[in-house]
C-alpha cells in the first residue's frame, strides 16, 4: 500500500518502486519518500488480498547477528532505568485498587489514615482506586495498608 501510494504519486508502476530503510524509493529515478510522508494516503487504499512476501535471500536482519549496544550496561549495573529516576521533592505514591471492575470504596479508617508519618495529606480517591502518597515508597506502602479501605 506503501509502495502504491508512492508510484501514485510518482505517476509511475509499482513495480518500479522497492522499500528499504523506512522508506520507498523509485530505482529508476531514486527518488525517496519516508513511510510517514505516505502514511495516510496508503490508508485510503484498499488493502491488497495477497501480498507477496521477500524471499530469504532479501532478509536484511532477520537471520543475522546483531550487537545489543547497552548489553555492558546491563550485565555491570551501570544501565539506568525509569524507576532509577530521583529529582528533589519527588513522592512517591501506592494505588490501592478495587477487587472488581469499577469497584468504589466502601469505607476506611481515616484515623488510621492520619496516624502515619510521612505521608501526604493529597490521597486521592476515584474508580481506579485510592493512591497515598508519600516521601518514600515505604511510607507510601504502609499508609495504603493502613487505610484499611
Amino acid at each position: 500500500m506503501l509502495t502504491t501510494a508512492a508510484a501514485s504519486r510518482w505517476k509511475v508502476s509499482p513495480n518500479e518502486c522497492k522499500t528499504e530503510g523506512g522508506a520507498v524509493v523509485h530505482g529508476g529515478s531514486g527518488r525517496r519518500l519516508a513511510f510517514g510522508e505516505l502514511a495516510d494516503e496508503a490508508a485510503k487504499l484498499p488493502v491488497p488480498a495477497d501480498t507477496p512476501l521477500k524471499t530469504p535471500g532479501d532478509f536484511k536482519i532477520i537471520g543475522q547477528r546483531t550487537a545489543r549496544i547497552d548489553g555492558r550496561d546491563i550485565v555491570t549495573g551501570a544501565a539506568h532505568y525509569g524507576i532509577d529516576t530521583k529529582v528533589p521533592g519527588m513522592l512517591y505514591a501506592s494505588v490501592e485498587r478495587p477487587a472488581v471492575f469499577r469497584g468504589r470504596e466502601a469505607e476506611k479508617d481515616e484515623r488510621k489514615r492520619s496516624a502515619r508519618r510521612s505521608r501526604r495529606a493529597n490521597d486521592r480517591a476515584d474508580e481506579r482506586g485510592v493512591a497515598v502518597v508519600a516521601e518514600n515508597t515505604w511510607a507510601a506502602i504502609k499508609g495504603r495498608t493502613a487505610l484499611a479501605v
